[in-house]
């Protein structure tokens, strides 16, 4: 099986009904929660947790450019990711999204969603920042999340960077999830028991728990890390 060929990490994002099945959230909960989604990108997931009452907040690099310039940059990486989708099929359970225009239908409910967020006065909610280094005092979140970032761009960003994200996230988070945990061949990416071993080392402890939305067929688990 051939990686999907990505040129750079897209600015990509995807919809409270696809983060409930990533990362096994209970939606019922989100009034009394306080969550972050890191490396957002172009998610719709802050909009609609913070319809449904959570305080919810979105930190991504990108973030604090125009909302025309994000529009037009997440349509870029649609077209960029599905081109290597396509090329991949074998990859993916299509069952999930019905196909590839069922695909593209969600990404692009997720950007018009987080466009028209974006766009708002409660911009706020959307902040400018790296996962390595967050704006938040300690255990200002319940639950912390980082989808399609961690692991799967595992050929850029290396095991360094992964524990100090890591880290970070335990840090600002009482509780963090993260999924999925295949690199983009598919195939289980080969820093997750060496970054879960250095966190032990800091006080991290991971526990990897059968769940996820499984369009991509081996992705079957995400890492739920708690301090202590």
């Amino acid at each position: 099986m051939t990686a999907m060929q990505l040129s750079r990490i897209a600015f990509y994002g995807r919809t409270l009904d696809e983060y409930r099945w990533m990362f096994g959230l209970d939606t019922a909960r989100f009034a009394s929660l306080r969550v972050l989604d890191v490396a957002a990108g172009a998610a719709s997931f802050t909009a609609e947790a913070a319809a449904l009452g959570a305080r919810a907040v979105a930190v991504d690099s990108r973030y604090g450019a125009s909302a025309d310039t994000l529009a037009r940059d997440g349509q870029n990486d649609i077209e960029h990711v599905l081109d290597s989708v396509t090329g991949n099929r074998e990859m993916f359970d299509w069952g999930v999204y019905g196909g590839m225009e069922g695909l593209r239908r969600a990404r692009e409910t997720s950007l018009r969603r987080f466009t028209d967020s974006y766009r708002h006065p409660l911009r706020e909610r959307y902040i400018a920042a790296t996962a390595v280094q967050l704006p938040f005092a300690g255990q200002s979140f319940d639950v912390a999340l980082c989808g399609h970032l961690l692991f799967v761009y595992d050929d850029r960003l290396d095991e360094d960077f992964h524990v100090a994200a890591l880290a970070e996230l335990a840090r600002v988070a009482r509780e963090t999830r993260v999924y999925p945990l295949t690199a983009l061949d598919g195939e289980p990416s080969r820093l997750v028991a060496p970054v879960m071993e250095k966190l032990a080392q800091r006080g991290v402890y991971g526990e990897l728990v059968p769940g996820g939305a499984r369009f991509v067929k081996r992705a079957s688990h995400l890492l739920i890390l708690r301090r202590g």
